[in-house]
């Protein structure tokens, strides 16, 4: 839930997200993970392959909601243009007994 929380926000926060242009949230389970895709109206990411790889700097006002979504998903796409971005993450679903990560 936090991947899925942050990658929301973002898209309120950078996307702007708002109740005039929403952005579009979309939940589904494919197999064993749930997955979630997050599409927004904003200027897009310069580098959406590398966006959120390195920890942010100590004392930064922002930039951990894509670190701490690449922390915690199985698998990450950004697909990124000017006009918007579209983020599609995946969180493997534990089998019965199985401790959640």
């Amino acid at each position: 839930m936090l991947a899925f929380e942050e990658l929301a926000s973002n898209a309120v926060r950078h996307g702007r997200a708002d109740s005039a242009d929403p952005g579009r949230l979309r939940l589904w389970r494919a197999g064993d993970a749930i997955v979630c895709e997050v599409s927004d109206h904003g200027p897009g990411l310069a580098d959406p392959a590398r966006a959120g790889e390195a920890p942010p700097q100590v004392g930064a006002s922002g930039g951990r909601g894509l670190y701490i979504v690449r922390q915690v998903v199985a698998s990450l796409e950004i697909a990124s243009r000017p006009g918007g971005a579209t983020v599609t993450a995946a969180v493997a679903i534990p089998e019965p007994g199985e401790p959640v990560a």
